[in-house]
C-alpha cells in the first residue's frame, strides 16, 4: 500500500517469512519523490498483515488486519523526514 504526505512518498509492504510468528513481516519506507529514491532506512514494523495506510500532518496510520490500526508520528529533527513507529509490542 502506497500514500503521499509530509513531502515523501510512503510504502507498507510485507513478506512472508519462517522467522515471525505470523509469517510476515512489514516493512515501511519512505520515498523522496524529487530524487525518486528511498529516503532514511526502512523500519520493521509489528504489523504481519498491512492493508493500508494513509498520512495525514505528521502523522502515519497504518491498518492492519490482525494489529488494528496503527499510528505513530513524522519526526521533523532534520531536513529529511523520518518515522518514528512505536515499540514492536504497542498498538499506537
Amino acid at each position: 500500500a502506497i500514500a503521499f504526505g509530509a513531502g515523501r512518498v510512503w510504502a507498507v509492504s510485507a513478506r512472508a517469512t519462517t522467522s515471525q510468528p505470523h509469517g510476515t513481516t512489514a516493512t515501511l519506507t519512505q520515498i523522496d519523490p524529487r530524487s525518486d529514491r528511498v529516503a532514511g532506512r526502512p523500519r520493521q514494523l509489528a504489523a504481519p498483515e498491512p492493508v493500508g495506510i494513509t498520512v495525514s500532518g505528521r502523522n502515519i496510520w497504518i491498518a492492519d488486519y490482525e494489529r488494528g490500526l496503527l499510528h505513530f508520528a513524522i519526526s521533523t529533527q532534520s531536513n529529511a523526514s523520518s518515522a518514528a513507529p512505536p515499540p514492536a509490542n504497542s498498538s499506537g
